[in-house]
């Protein structure tokens, strides 16, 4: 590929005045009337963005300050990175734009303004509703070599301006997302506000990933956009280029058609890109130099390139790529210098010499301050000069070569500059690459040996970078907000499902339950909408290509495959084994909120004795029946035809312990009861695919949203998981695995003490807390309850319980002949005599049945 001679120039040390500031993406524009260069805005050291305005005489090589006129003094608020160009149209205007930016708070600005060259004075431009959002790092600008065009409609000439892509600190817009801006309009001092601008959008044919940190340039109409990174990632990884991706693209605003490159430099971050206004050769007119960006070289092998000052000249029109490097800057030792390498340079291009006088037969690039790869910010002035003429590899030197001796400084006129092609691609550090970019060129790589650009120009095989996808911001909002709607949903569920306590119902608390419900199908819906754009939006970029997966299913990446198995755990399967859990509580008779298979009881003792007497008892107390059950023995009456009847506290779910006996005692807490085999495994499953769903969310948050969304979002994770553990802890619900857990986790060492016992070898009977002699159940060291001990009262004294006339054995002589009672006569004496005792009735787990009777008489054997 053909280039003109180029030669770095230090400008800095030839420059008087107060210089700017270290400044990175400031706005950079040229005055070609009074040769005055502008610098505005920019980021500072300490990362605030700035609004002060610098300017440079180039022609007495002085830094200055703009002369306001008296009441305009108003100037643009504090912004960073902000696409600009000069806008030029004859004696109508003759400024520089300035397009949106990041303002204060990393939040953009959305407004334009104009620098007047001649007045210097900055004027807000008018523009029509509509258009793009705010934003900063967006690439494209103005070809100054483009001439206004004047509108039928208009009296005063247009000039075009073009914006893709940009970052608002919270959506990165794709490069396929084109604006063009039309400036109209008069600007002088007393004409300040007269400046009209309106947008309308570039259908472009195909997408193009977005990316910050990019660098752009307009050659003709063709959009040129290089490099940056696919993500907004952290700082540390835009300072030191690890984030950027090796993907550059043309984008033809005439007719939206949009070219893929195939790569050969080193991915960049912030490049610099301008283009080659050199006049020596009519391929120039199509070429840009790519200047400076960083980037990681621990990933990268550039040949030493950008250190030398490397110049990455790309002809737009075949796609080419040749990596020259240019002379030095001699200085006053004579030893070449260069630039260092750094990010966010701003950076001009101009048909003629800048500085040094008219007399040189030269194009100028100037460019300023950015940000190094140690993260130090710059403020020096350099010059990249292209002397018209032609330069091939194969013929390196010219007419103003002169003698050989390299001669610098601003008045430099290109005696002794050559170039140096390189003749490989950067090509990524790996054991296959390192022996062919330490020795003689790959043969994959194409020697620049001809007049022309060559079709071969490719890049090694293996610097070919990999693969990146993303996908749009409705789908990295929606899933994430679908998961921290789940948490509401599941709190407002747990409270509205019956708990434990003293007063216990099965009913739900409907107006929980339905708002929970209705905040869970909201969080269902967005999990769905996230899933389907993921696979609408989903772009990939790799080898300078850009594709959109519509058509098929694409999981390329872990995040895409485990996204894609937890939405079908959380949002296919779980629901479906709800369904067939509630299916199978209305088969088995259970309600949605029916923990215990039937109406929970109070006291039963109370409720049966409230009956009509005991006429409910018709069985005789002595026929009893043991019935094994899961606990040990259960003791139940059984009638003549031996049907089981009730008596008070012996049914399992009327005693928990010997409350069942008190009589207008009140039932105590209930424990919490573990849900159904099934029904526990969906809710391990439900919770273990959520904390899965909140993981891959904050992760996806860390690397691609904005650190506050981060924040909240595991601030609100945190708030969700301390109210489940606190509701489990106060046993809401009560069927749930984690109130049981919560529930056997409280039981104090204190609870398991022994239960008193009455002294007697031969029977044992509860005592009152008064009472100090206990006689342990056979072959236990403690009571029977492991949990808890029931309270018991003791019983009236023995001749108030058991008249001295009635012993246990039925001494007393109305009683002695059974057989002369009739049946009547019997039961309601077996009633009677039941209705002065106090029975209590223990199941203990070695499943021995003891029957106490309190207070007996002493001629009666318990």
């Amino acid at each position: 590929m053909p280039v003109p001679p180029l030669q770095w120039i230090n400008l800095s040390q030839h420059l008087q005045g107060s210089a700017a500031p270290p400044l990175k993406d400031a706005s950079i524009g040229y005055d070609d009337t009074n040769h005055v260069l502008l610098i505005f805005g920019g980021e500072s050291q300490q990362g605030f963005p700035t609004s002060q305005t610098y300017l440079i005489d180039l022609a007495n090589l002085r830094w200055t300050t703009a002369q306001m006129p008296s009441g305009l003094t108003n100037s643009p608020s504090v912004r960073s990175a902000a696409l600009g160009g000069d806008d030029s149209a004859a004696s109508y205007r003759h400024g520089h734009i300035v397009i949106d930016g990041e303002s204060s708070g990393g939040n953009p600005a959305t407004d334009i303004w104009e620098f007047d060259y001649t007045s210097q004075f900055w004027a807000q431009v008018n523009v029509s509703p509509g258009g793009p959002s705010g934003r900063w790092g967006a690439v494209g600008g103005i070809d100054p070599r483009v001439g206004f065009t004047q509108s039928a409609n208009l009296t005063t000439p247009n000039n075009t301006f073009y914006m893709a892509g940009g970052y608002d600190g919270k959506t990165m817009y794709p490069l396929s997302e084109v604006w063009r801006l039309e400036v109209t309009g008069t600007l002088s001092s007393n004409l300040a506000q007269n400046v009209d601008a309106s947008w309308s959008r570039i259908k472009v044919s195909s997408d193009v990933p977005a990316r910050v940190s990019a660098g752009g340039t307009m050659i003709g109409q063709q959009l040129v956009a290089i490099g940056g990174c696919t993500s907004p990632p952290s700082e540390n990884a835009i300072v030191d280029g690890s984030c950027a991706v090796q993907d550059s693209q043309i984008i033809d605003t005439g007719t939206g058609n949009v070219n893929n490159l195939t790569p050969c430099i080193a991915p960049r971050v912030d490049p610099a890109v301008v283009p080659n206004m050199c006049k020596a050769s009519s391929s120039f007119s199509s070429q840009a130099f790519v200047l400076f960006g960083t980037f990681d070289n621990s990933l990268w092998d550039d040949q030493g390139g950008l250190n030398q000052g490397e110049i990455a000249v790309l002809d737009v029109g075949t796609g080419a790529w040749a990596r020259v490097l240019p002379a030095g800057d001699p200085g006053p030792d004579g030893k070449p210098t260069y630039p260092v390498p750094r990010q966010g340079a701003a950076a001009i291009s101009w048909s003629s010499a800048l500085v040094g006088g008219t007399n040189i037969n030269a194009a100028d690039t100037l460019i300023f301050g950015g940000r190094d790869a140690s993260g130090n910010y710059l403020s020096d002035v350099w010059v990249l000069r292209a002397y018209n003429a032609v330069l091939t590899s194969s013929k390196q030197t010219w007419s103003g070569f002169g003698s050989g001796k390299l001669a610098g400084g601003p008045t430099a006129t290109g005696q002794g500059v050559t170039v140096q092609y390189l003749t490989q691609c950067a090509a990524p550090i790996s054991t296959s690459t390192s022996s062919q970019t330490s020795g003689a060129p790959s043969s994959t790589t194409t020697s620049h040996s001809s007049g022309s650009p060559g079709s071969s120009d490719q890049a090694p095989p293996s610097s070919s970078p990999s693969v990146a996808y993303d996908t749009s911001t409705v789908h990295k909002a929606a899933a994430a907000i679908s998961v921290a709607l789940f948490f509401p949903a599941v709190a407002f569920y747990r409270l509205s499902s019956p708990t434990v306590g003293f007063t216990q119902t099965n009913d739900r608390h409907l107006p929980l339950f339905y708002f929970g419900a209705v905040i869970g199908l909201a969080a269902y819906g967005l999990g769905v909408a996230g899933l389907a754009t993921a696979f609408t939006s989903i772009t990939s970029t790799g080898a300078g290509l850009a594709k959109r997966s519509a058509s098929s299913v694409n999981v390329p990446t872990a995040h895409s495959k485990a996204g894609l198995a937890l939405f079908a755990g959380m949002y296919a399967l779980v629901p479906l084994l709800h369904l067939i859990a509630l299916a199978i509580r209305r088969f088995d008779g259970r309600g949605d909120g029916d923990d215990t298979g039937g109406r929970v009881r109070t006291d039963s003792t109370t409720e049966k004795l409230s009956m009509n007497g005991r006429a409910a008892i018709t069985a005789d107390p002595t026929d009893l029946d043991l019935h094994q059950n899961e606990f040990g023995y259960n003791l139940s009456p059984m009638d003549r035809r031996g049907q089981e009847v009730w008596t008070p506290g012996t049914t399992p779910m009327e005693i928990t312990s010997t409350n069942g006996l008190m009589v207008g005692h009140q039932t105590p807490s209930e424990h919490p009861v573990l849900p159904t085999p099934f029904e526990g495994f969906i809710h391990v499953l439900f919770h273990a695919l959520l904390l899965a769903l909140s993981i891959l969310s904050l992760i996806a948050l860390w690397q691609r949203a904005p650190r506050a969304a981060f924040g909240v979002f595991l601030a609100w994770t945190g708030v969700f998981y301390i109210i489940l553990i606190t509701l489990a802890w106060k046993g809401y619900p009560r069927e749930s695995i984690l109130s049981v857990i919560f529930s056997r986790l409280r039981a104090e060492p204190a609870t398991f003490s022994p239960v008193p016992r009455t002294g007697s070898p031969n029977g044992s009977r509860p005592m009152s807390t008064n009472e100090s002699v206990a006689v342990p159940f056979p072959s236990e060291a403690r009571g029977p309850y492991q949990h808890h001990q029931p309270p018991y009262r003791a019983a009236l004294s023995a001749e108030h319980d058991y008249p001295t006339s009635l012993s246990h054995g039925h001494a007393d002589a109305d009683f002695e002949d059974e057989d002369e009672e009739d049946e009547d006569t019997r039961q309601r004496r077996i009633e009677e005599e039941l209705s002065r005792r106090d029975v209590s009735i223990v199941t203990v787990p070695k499943r021995r049945l003891y029957v106490l009777n309190p207070n007996p008489p002493e001629d009666t054997t318990a």
